[in-house]
């Protein structure tokens, strides 16, 4: 709930759910704590934690998990600092946060950050928000991070190189990876974590973490460290297809056996099906992403931002595309949302590179998965008339759905479909979803074409190698993420969601 690498305070007295942490320091820089020696003097306790209390100079192998710990938290804000923010998403309303409602995505700013009154965060369960700052938070007194929608705190990432500073009787949501200093004024509280590289200090303060050994945020960080379970380096051993898997994307920290056996508790406990995540990246951002291109004809309809790279804006066609005052993007009256191409102003262009790489990255991903042999070339690729549950299915064999097909799971469920060769849709066709299943939870990896004949309807995420063609009035719930180029004829595209992590388990680049 609070690791820190130069001290825990407390006073008078505050209330903490959830594990405390110093380290490489002494156990005397947990102040006002009382702390109570266990018998193994791996750690200690306190009646202000309902939860362990660990510093550096306990016995082994306390030293050596807090190390791991520490090295965790310092990557995890590396990475949540290295992210790359669509221009619209930058120092927003000039940091002042107060009196806005947000939806999911990553924000950054390089201005001090103000909530002078309460924010909300809206989205649902499955959503993420990264918040980064160059600078300082500070919280009013009295005002509150508000969650809408069913959003999870769990999900919210708040970076800050500054200090944070919560008021007098101020409720924040998140994790906070806190490069300076954390301050919770008298009274306040946090429905989050608190993992800061200096101090942090609370006055009557309640700190109560979402839950332990959870993945958190909107794109998965990992430490290099193996432990032989969630890693895919050639070391290590990560599970398929199995019935249980971790539910929601961000690993803070993997310690040793104290912490994960914790980790595996809760992970043993959660129902979701199939495979892990496809870690998109940016890519996630685009509803249409292409190396090649983008047209229309004669006019479509796309929920969501589409972009081409490392192309200019005059591969995307039949849109009537206006420049943005700014050149940093345009705007089309088909798309609702906005057009990038590499040859707008800074910084779309680093920026698309980024998601174009992010988008090659998940289609290898997803290529490189190992089926299961009774999930491999089901019924010769023939997916007309199926019903399937979620898991990982692979065809060496062209795909076509002559009829429709059915997916059916819960709403964390997971589908990846691998394909070698191409996936065709008949006219009129339809994949169809039940018991809850969600498009942002299903991956089509092609490695040949995608044809959505006329008036089908294709429900997930299309990661294609090749090109893929929607025919006239044919839609898609979902993304398409392809290195050529996209047609659509009379088209409608919806994305199910902005810079959204699919399925329950992020795949990261180590």
């Amino acid at each position: 709930a609070i690791l820190s690498k130069a001290g825990i305070s407390t006073e008078p007295t505050s209330a903490v759910t959830g594990n405390i942490g110093v380290s490489p320091i002494a156990a005397t820089a947990i102040t006002g704590f009382s702390l109570t020696a266990d018998s193994t003097n791996e750690f200690a306790t306190s009646t202000q934690v309902a939860g362990n209390v660990y510093a550096a100079d306990y016995a082994p192998p306390t030293q050596s998990a807090l190390t791991v710990a520490i090295g965790d938290m310092e990557t995890a804000y590396t990475d949540a600092a290295g992210r790359v923010a669509l221009p619209e998403n930058t120092n927003l309303n000039d940091g002042d946060l107060g009196g806005q409602t947000l939806g999911p995505g990553l924000y950054t700013f390089s201005v001090p950050v103000t909530m002078p009154t309460d924010l909300t965060l809206e989205g649902s369960d499955t959503d993420k928000w990264i918040f980064q700052m160059s600078g300082n938070l500070d919280m009013a007194a009295n005002t509150k991070v508000i969650l809408e929608g069913g959003a999870l705190a769990s999900n919210i990432v708040w970076q800050v190189a500054g200090k944070v500073e919560v008021g007098t009787t101020a409720h924040m949501e998140g994790i906070l990876l806190v490069k300076t200093k954390a301050d919770f004024l008298t009274g306040s509280s946090l429905n989050g974590r608190i993992l800061a590289q200096t101090a942090v200090t609370l006055q009557s303060s309640t700190v109560t973490q979402p839950g332990s050994g959870r993945l958190l945020g909107h794109r998965a960080v990992f430490a290099t460290q193996c432990v032989g379970l969630f890693f895919r380096d050639s070391t290590c051993i990560k599970p398929r297809a199995t019935s249980w898997t971790p539910t929601e994307p961000f690993w803070l920290s993997i310690m040793t056996k104290f912490v994960l056996i914790a980790a595996l508790g809760a992970i043993a406990s959660v129902s979701a099906l199939g495979p892990d995540a496809v870690y998109l990246g940016t890519a996630g951002n685009y509803a249409i992403l292409s190396k090649a291109g983008i047209s229309t004809e004669p006019t479509s309809a796309v929920t969501g931002n589409i972009g081409v790279s490392p192309i200019a804006a005059t591969a995307i066609t039949g849109f009537s595309l206006t420049a943005d005052s700014t050149n940093e993007f345009a705007t089309s009256t088909q798309v609702a949302g906005n057009v990038y191409a590499a040859d707008y102003a800074p910084p779309t262009q680093s920026a698309l590179t980024v998601a174009i790489g992010d988008m090659e990255t998940a289609y290898t991903d997803a290529a490189g998965r190992v089926a299961l042999p009774e999930n491999t070339n089901l019924n010769d690729g023939d997916l007309g008339g199926q019903t399937l549950g979620p898991g990982l299915y692979t065809f060496s064999v062209p795909v076509t759905m002559p009829t429709d097909l059915t997916l059916e799971g819960s709403d964390t469920d997971k589908w990846i479909f691998q394909m070698s060769g191409n996936l065709d849709m008949a006219a009129n066709t339809k994949v169809i979803l039940e018991g809850g299943a969600l498009a942002s939870n299903i991956v089509w990896q092609v490695a040949g074409k995608v044809e959505v004949g006329t008036t089908a309807h294709m429900e997930g995420i299309l990661l294609v190698k090749t090109k893929a063609d929607f025919l006239t009035g044919s839609s898609l719930n979902g993304r398409i993420l392809a290195q050529t180029a996209v047609t659509l004829q009379s088209s409608t595209v919806t994305q199910p969601g902005s810079g959204r992590l699919l399925g329950q388990t992020a795949d990261i680049l180590v």
